[in-house]
Order: C-alpha cells, then sequence, then structure tokens
C-alpha cells in the first residue's frame, strides 16, 4: 500500500461574489516552506482587513495534514453559484512555493497584500 499525498489548505470566502474557493497545497512539494506560509498565516490573522460580514474571515490557512479522500466536494452549494463561477470550489497545488514573491508580497503595505491573494492569487505564488 502506497502512502497517500498529504495536503494543507488555503481557503478564501470572497463575500462579495457569494462563494468560497478552497486550495489544497501539497505538503511534500511545500514542508520545507511551511514556516513561510505560517509567517503569512499570522500576517493575515493579524489583519483588520481579513474580516467580512458573512463568514468572519477572508482568508484562512488549515494546517492539518488531510488527503485528497478528506477534501471538500468541488460541486457547487447551488445553481448560482454553477452558474456564475469563474473558479473551482477545489484547486490544487501540486507545485512549489515561489520564496522571493511570498517574502517580496510580505513586504507590502495591507491594501496591496490583501490585493495579492484576492480572488485565487493565492495560487500564483506556487
Amino acid at each position: 500500500m502506497t502512502e497517500k499525498d498529504k495536503y494543507i489548505s488555503f481557503t478564501e470566502v470572497n463575500d462579495w461574489e457569494g462563494e468560497t474557493w478552497i486550495f489544497y497545497i501539497n505538503l511534500e512539494l511545500n514542508e520545507k516552506h511551511l514556516d513561510l506560509l505560517k509567517t503569512l498565516s499570522e500576517r493575515i490573522e493579524k489583519s483588520e482587513l481579513n474580516v467580512n460580514e458573512f463568514s468572519g474571515k477572508n482568508y484562512e490557512f488549515d494546517f492539518n495534514p488531510i488527503t485528497e479522500d478528506q477534501f471538500e466536494s468541488n460541486e457547487p452549494d447551488d445553481e448560482d453559484e454553477e452558474e456564475n463561477s469563474y473558479m473551482d470550489k477545489v484547486n490544487l497545488i501540486e507545485t512549489e512555493l515561489k520564496v522571493g514573491k511570498l517574502k517580496h508580497v510580505l513586504t507590502w503595505d495591507e491594501d496591496l497584500f490583501f490585493d495579492a491573494l484576492y480572488k485565487g492569487k493565492i495560487a500564483e505564488f506556487f
């Protein structure tokens, strides 16, 4: 029996779009970057911009490793979401973190920093 790949997750709740997008990040490829990803998570958690009126947080990491069989369903929650969505609810990130890019963005002010994450741009860091 082979061991299944493990993932951590990054969830974005877009209250304007009324959608939630989950990015599952391959842990094996990015385990050596966990400290930097935790730094990103801390920066997000400390920001006043990480609050929305519907679900509480716009962005959130979960560092508890899971396997693909534990992923959220990729099925839309309702018919409107299916017709209007331009991004899958569930997204796999199977590449390594671009360390320099993330370190650079971590130095930006709050507005630019959050714009660098908005609408699934977390994937651009990998």
